[in-house]
């Protein structure tokens, strides 16, 4: 089986995007490739909410498993995601590394 790299798949085509200024297509990747949903999980005496968006993001960003993150509310319409400084240090150490090779 052929392994696929869904960031780089995902990054040219957002670059190409862009490149050919076309809003509509904008409009298509906005809602086909960065869709989510939320799942509601509920126990007897709580619940959890999980927010799940497509893998080709998380490649694209390079979170991994387990990793924590804040999410800030700025209205009822936007989150932010945020991830520690811990995360950003370690993702940091690792773009230098891939940058030397």
């Amino acid at each position: 089986m052929k392994n696929i790299d869904h960031a780089s798949l995902f990054a040219e085509y957002a670059t190409s995007l862009f490149a050919e200024n076309d809003t509509s297509l904008f409009a298509e990747i906005n809602t086909l490739l960065l869709s989510g949903n939320i799942q509601l999980i509920k126990r007897l005496k709580s619940e959890q909410w999980y927010v799940n968006f497509p893998a080709a993001v998380a490649q694209a960003i390079e979170f991994e498993q387990g990793e924590i993150v804040e999410w800030l509310i700025d209205d009822n319409q936007h989150l932010v995601l945020k991830r520690t400084d811990a995360a950003v240090a370690k993702l940091k150490k690792k773009l230098k590394k891939k940058a030397k090779t």
